[in-house]
């Protein structure tokens, strides 16, 4: 009877022992599952974040390259009239472009 009555004591501890691991094992599942949902979250706002960086990058590419159309264009204008009045090389600069001239030289 003390036997039967030991070796259902230690039954009982084994099993209490095993509850109390589950239930360890169940909080730390339950834990890291909580981060892995957290960092898929994070992960779609990089994501979300991220595109709307190339889709503003990409705009921003296409009004450079209108840009730089539109410059280079400015500019054969500017050759192309200087071209057809070579005697403006000889006329003083207006003073207002020679003091623009020397802030870039700066």
């Amino acid at each position: 009877m003390i036997y039967a009555a030991a070796v259902i004591a230690v039954l009982l501890a084994v099993a209490a022992v095993q509850g109390f691991t589950l239930s360890a094992r169940a909080k730390k599942i339950d834990t890291l599952t909580e981060s892995v949902e957290d960092a898929k979250k994070e992960l779609k706002t990089a994501r979300e974040s991220a595109e709307l960086y190339r889709r503003r990058v990409e705009e921003l590419q296409v009004q450079n390259d209108a840009l730089q159309i539109r410059l280079a264009a400015d500019a054969g204008k500017v050759r192309q009239a200087a071209a057809d009045n070579p005697q403006w090389a000889l006329q003083p600069l207006p003073s207002d472009v020679a003091a623009a001239l020397k802030e870039l030289d700066k």
